[in-house]
């Protein structure tokens, strides 16, 4: 048996990380784990007659790594509106700020009233997902603000070559 030196460890992650980062790699391992299973639940669902709102959040702060995609679950923080009151590990911009108040807009008119939309400040409502028609709403960073359209059939091609 070789022993192998702490050095060559941290090399092979090191080399790993950056493949990984680099590569398609994270974005397979998160349709996998993330993506179609939230698909699988969804359709599940809505086999059962529940009303379901599907979206995808790809807003990257303008302090965020442009080579790191976007975190699963990074909106909690925009939903608990740490782009208003800070927060000690990062920084957040007017966007932020913006997308921030757009997020909490959407979840609480669907806590209130059912539908995740952004009346009274714009005409938006997300579109219920189907079976026929796989909608969802993209949350995205525009130009100068947070924007948000409806789609459908997100990563649909991947979902099939994953199950």
């Amino acid at each position: 048996m070789s022993c192998i030196s702490l050095n060559v460890i941290a090399k092979t992650v090191i080399l790993l990380y950056e493949y990984f980062r680099n590569s398609g790699c994270a974005e397979i391992i998160g349709d996998h784990f993330i993506t179609a299973p939230t698909h699988d639940l969804a359709e599940a669902l809505v086999k059962r007659n529940a009303t379901v709102y599907l979206y995808n959040f790809e807003y990257r702060s303008e302090f965020q790594r442009k080579d790191e995609g976007v975190v699963h679950g990074s909106e909690i923080f925009y939903l608990c509106g740490f782009p208003m009151t800070g927060h000690p590990t990062f920084l957040y911009g007017e966007k932020d700020r913006k997308t921030a108040k757009m997020l909490m807009h959407l979840w609480a008119n669907f806590v209130k009233n059912g539908l995740p939309s952004l009346v009274p400040h714009k005409e938006f409502h997300m579109a219920p997902y189907s079976l026929h028609r796989k909608q969802y709403s993209n949350i995205f960073d525009g130009e100068m603000v947070p924007k948000v359209e409806v789609n459908a059939n997100y990563k649909d091609k991947k979902d099939t070559f994953l199950e």
